[in-house]
Order: C-alpha cells, then structure tokens, then sequence
C-alpha cells in the first residue's frame, strides 16, 4: 500500500478573511494555520537577503511575535497580511543589516569563506544583493524568494506595476554591475 505524505498547506485551502478575524479573536487554530501557511515564504524573504539560516529563523518567529501583539492590541492589516507580514520581515532584515554593518563592517567580513565555486558564487551574490539600496533588495527578495509575478509583488508592494517593471530593470542592472565588481 502506498502512502502519500501530506501536502503542504496552501492559502488557496482557507479563506483569508476568516481566518484573519478568527486571529483577531485570538484564535488559537487560526493563528497556527496563519503561522504554517506563512512562516515558510517569511522565511524564504529572509534567507534570500541573509546568508544565516539562523537569522532567518530568528527573523521568521519574530514576525510572527510581532504579528501576535498586534492581535493584541488591535493593529492588525485589514486585508493583505501577507504584505503586512513581508513588510514586518523587511524592517526586520533591515535592522539587522544595519546593526551588523555597524558591528562588522566590510560585509564581505561578515560571511564565511567559500570552500567550493558554488559557495564563492553564493557569497559573491549576497555581497553584491547587499551593496542595492534597500527598496531594490526588497524588491527582488519579494519577487525572486516564491515564485511571483509582478501584480503579485505589486500588491504585496502597494505599487503599479509598471513602476515595479522599472524597478526590476534597475535592480537587475546594478545587481549584474555589483556581481561584475565581485568576481
């Protein structure tokens, strides 16, 4: 007999907006489906800025704690918590950042030395991801972290889309520059 292991869970299987009111009462059940259903993409966001699977982890419970004492005092998203979460994670990412280029300045520093040409590589784009303004960063860990169009990453952004096109061509074009100072 074959078994089949459970699929992941998917925001398509809940409805948002009740699941959304049902934190807002604290619900225990919501909360945990809201965490499951978002903790990875959170996580991914953070692991395409950051080389630290621990600061990624960190990050990811800490949006979450954040999300749950907005529940607390009422100062949740209306509708889009998937945009409310991502931006949490970008003020987290940002701070850390900051606090560890002040702790550690050059950033090529702050990682590790590569063993292999694919870590080089690795190490080579998040130097290079890192030395984008902040927005730009954000911009491409959102649309490159899951699989996202650009009306996806508009709406999470709160952006048009042909503003976001621009920024992508941007973003992409000094990314290439920076990777071509790294190698």
């Amino acid at each position: 007999m074959q078994t089949h292991a459970p699929r992941p869970l998917a925001s398509s299987d809940f409805d948002a907006a009740d699941l959304l009111a049902r934190a807002r009462r604290l619900d225990r059940n919501a909360m945990g489906i809201l965490h499951d259903l978002h903790y990875p993409e959170i996580y991914r966001y953070a692991a395409y800025r950051l080389d630290d699977p621990a600061t990624c982890e960190e990050i990811a419970a800490q949006v979450f704690i954040h999300f749950l004492e907005a529940l607390r005092k009422r100062r949740t998203p209306r509708a889009n918590l998937p945009a409310w979460l991502l931006d949490s994670a970008a003020k987290l990412v940002d701070q850390y950042l900051q606090r560890n280029a002040k702790q550690n300045p050059p950033a090529s520093a702050a990682l590790p030395l590569p063993q292999n040409e694919a870590e080089r590589q690795r190490r080579n784009f998040y130097l290079a991801l890192r030395a984008l303004p902040p927005q730009q960063q954000h911009f491409l860990a959102l649309r490159f972290s899951g699989p996202r169009s650009i009306s996806e990453t508009a709406f999470l952004m709160g952006q048009s889309e042909e503003r976001l096109r621009l920024l992508q061509q941007r973003a992409l074009r000094e990314l290439l520059k920076q990777l071509g100072k790294t190698i």
